[in-house]
């Protein structure tokens, strides 16, 4: 009888460790959101034994439907969307669809550099600053920066 009792009471039990983990897991979680599906992994572990208490089925059942509600919703969403959801998918499908062809109409059999809008917007500030530099008789080189630059006497 003693070691009947015993064993039921290790089943219904919790872990000291598994709510220490949950807590720790949540912290973790509002800290930075990838800890999130350690947090949820280690709450769907322990969604048992932290259930187990309560001894209505309709009340675990009427919990679990609720829970389930937020994840319905948004298949739903997904899987029917409306109007304005619609028209931005096939939007930025139609965008992806013109940057491939984009790419594939910029491949070239030979190797040439290729340089980006903000490259060339950097490569005009240098060249305007280069120029002012040496309009005003300064010597940009690296051994002696900014060194004004003998003139011819």
């Amino acid at each position: 009888m003693g070691t009947n009792r015993d064993r039921r009471r290790a089943e219904q039990a919790m872990p000291w460790f598994v709510p220490v983990l949950l807590v720790a897991t949540y912290g973790l979680t509002i800290w930075q959101a990838r800890w999130g599906y350690f947090f949820v992994l280690i709450f769907a572990l322990a969604l048992p034994a932290l259930l187990a208490p309560i001894k209505s089925r309709a009340a675990v059942w009427t919990a679990f439907v609720l829970s389930i509600y937020p994840i319905l919703r948004d298949w739903d969403q997904m899987l029917w969307p409306n109007e304005t959801q619609l028209s931005r998918r096939m939007e930025q499908r139609y965008e992806s669809a013109q940057i491939r062809d984009l790419a594939l109409s910029l491949q070239s059999s030979e190797t040439r550099p290729f340089l980006a809008p903000w490259w060339l917007s950097i490569c005009k500030q240098h060249a305007k600053f280069s120029r002012n530099t040496r309009r005003r008789g300064f010597l940009r080189t690296i051994p002696n920066a900014w060194r004004k630059i003998p003139q011819p006497s």
